[in-house]
């Protein structure tokens, strides 16, 4: 797919399908964890759509099978049978890189996770760092390059600009919708000229 950034993990969901049956994809709402599987899966299942819900409701071992690998399964706490079907599909068949299931972090909490323990390994995603956010993922950590003087961060002469620069940038990347427009409004100039940034979380600079 067109406009997709790169992200670190990438690679390591590549391994893991190379190596094991599938993946479950977890973290929190809106760090990409859909667009990321839609790089590698062949085939969907978006339970978040009716017609594919309906599928998965009305009989899901049929839902999920005769379709191409990587499989995506999107959202599967919407219909949690269909980790059932999955259950069945793997135990039958113990080959690599056929599921990539995909849900929220709070799901992880969830009884009727229990069929994919021991056949689905766990793949935790989170929000983008600052070098998947410029196209630079495949780069060493900010950290590991930090005594390489030509791999090494500039920062900028004015450091109120720097601050205000990361916040724009800050509030339109790893953190969630709510906790983005709560940061658009905290960039306004505090007293003397200076930026408040409060009330949501900094993602990882690196």
């Amino acid at each position: 797919m067109s406009g997709y950034l790169p992200r670190i993990v990438d690679s390591v969901l590549r391994a893991d399908l190379s190596a094991f049956a599938g993946v479950l994809m977890t973290g929190a709402r809106g760090v990409g964890k859909t667009r990321t599987a839609l790089e590698l899966a062949n085939s969907t299942l978006r339970l978040d759509q009716v017609n594919d819900r309906s599928l998965v409701e009305a009989d899901p071992v049929g839902a999920i099978s005769g379709r191409e690998p990587p499989l995506l399964i999107d959202e599967w706490q919407i219909a949690p049978e269909v980790l059932r079907a999955v259950k069945l599909d793997v135990d039958s068949r113990r080959e690599p890189g056929r599921f990539i299931v995909t849900g929220s972090a709070r799901n992880d909490l969830l009884t009727d996770v229990w069929p994919t323990t021991g056949r689905l390994i766990r793949l935790r995603l989170r929000g983008l760092v600052g070098r998947e956010r410029f196209g630079s993922a495949s780069k060493a950590s900010l950290f590991d390059r930090w005594d390489d003087a030509d791999e090494r961060f500039t920062v900028p002469p004015d450091p109120l600009d720097l601050r205000r620069r990361f916040t724009r940038w800050a509030s339109s990347t790893a953190c969630p919708p709510g906790a983005r427009t709560a940061a658009t409004a905290c960039t306004r100039s505090g007293p003397s000229g200076t930026s408040r940034t409060r009330g949501w979380p900094r993602p990882s600079p690196v």
